[in-house]
């Protein structure tokens, strides 16, 4: 507690909703529990009681809201223990190449899964807001090919999509390609390309998916891996 804080709260002789003052010791019973560590819970509760009783609240009003907090508690501890409900839930647009994968992703993880619908006519049509150019988008999926063969490449970027391609071709410049620590290849498109002398079509990239949060990049990225392949991936 801050050294100011006088433990003064609403008098009980206050003419005030019966309601309200049940209200104050639920709230300084739960902010215990709720912050408190185990070993210290016990002498927060007891200065409550007695904060309270200064404040002219009876001791066994106090003692009957504070039984009830403990048992609301209690019994939602129980439900969200017994409860089958998933651990998480996730929406993503739906692209019909990714669903099914990102679905046995979710499902094995205990992860909820919705889609959200696609743009269609009426959706375009109607946006009244500027967006941004296919390079300029973040929170993205993207596949680059490679120019001479069937390789691509797969991956997710936060950052504006231009941002992460020229990385990209940065690294398949040879003073750029390796790390600095154990001279690995940066990237998988620049292993595939420094390696069998194939030039990447960076031009070429596609967009995958485009998702509303960075939460989500790392389940789309391995969904879009786990299916389509992409040979540069393993290198």
């Amino acid at each position: 507690r801050k050294p100011t804080h006088t433990d003064t709260y609403t008098h009980y002789s206050t003419a005030a909703p019966q309601s309200t003052k049940d209200s104050l010791i639920r709230s300084l019973t739960l902010r215990a529990y709720n912050i408190c560590s185990p070993q210290h819970l016990h002498k927060e509760l007891i200065h409550i009681k007695q904060v309270l009783i200064n404040n002219g609240y009876p001791l066994t009003r106090i003692t009957l809201i504070m039984k009830r907090t403990k048992n609301s508690l209690d019994k939602a501890k129980a439900s969200r223990t017994n409860s089958n409900a998933p651990l998480a839930h996730i929406s993503t647009p739906y692209y019909p190449a990714l669903a099914k994968p990102l679905r046995q992703i979710t499902d094995r993880h205990d992860i909820s899964l919705t889609f959200t619908s696609n743009k269609n006519l009426r959706n375009i049509l109607t946006k009244t807001k500027s967006q941004p150019l296919p390079h300029k988008l973040k929170n993205v999926i993207y596949q680059i090919p490679c120019n001479d063969c069937d390789a691509t490449y797969c991956g997710q970027t936060k950052r504006p999509l231009h941002v992460r391609i020229t990385e990209h071709k940065c690294f398949t410049d040879r003073s750029s390609a390796f790390t600095t620590t154990d001279l690995q290849y940066k990237s998988g498109v620049a292993n595939h390309s420094l390696t069998t002398g194939h030039s990447i079509s960076f031009h070429d990239t596609k967009i995958l998916s485009i998702l509303k949060h960075q939460a989500q990049l790392d389940l789309i990225e391995h969904a879009a891996i786990e299916f389509l392949h992409p040979s540069l991936n393993t290198q």
